[in-house]
């Protein structure tokens, strides 16, 4: 009976958590401009942005061609 209270009360807790850690939405655009406006005032910083973006993308496509490799593999093995 102690146990199923505990974890009624944890679930119940965790929404009321996650709604306390929202940001202000304010708050969040002011960070966002002040962010783009230092990235994009500097051509040195724009370029590590790009090439940073640039192997983001890389790396998802990486990822997706091995996981769909592994895939094939398991269901030529049945």
């Amino acid at each position: 009976m102690n146990r199923l209270l505990i974890v009624i009360l944890a679930i119940c807790s965790v929404p009321l958590h996650a709604q306390g850690a929202q940001p202000d939405a304010a708050n969040l655009k002011a960070e966002a401009r002040n962010a783009v406006g230092t990235i994009g005032a500097d051509k040195h910083k724009t370029q590590t942005y790009c090439q940073i973006l640039d192997l983001e993308r890389q790396r998802t496509k990486t990822k997706t061609r091995t996981r769909t490799r592994r895939r094939l593999r398991r269901y030529r093995r049945k």
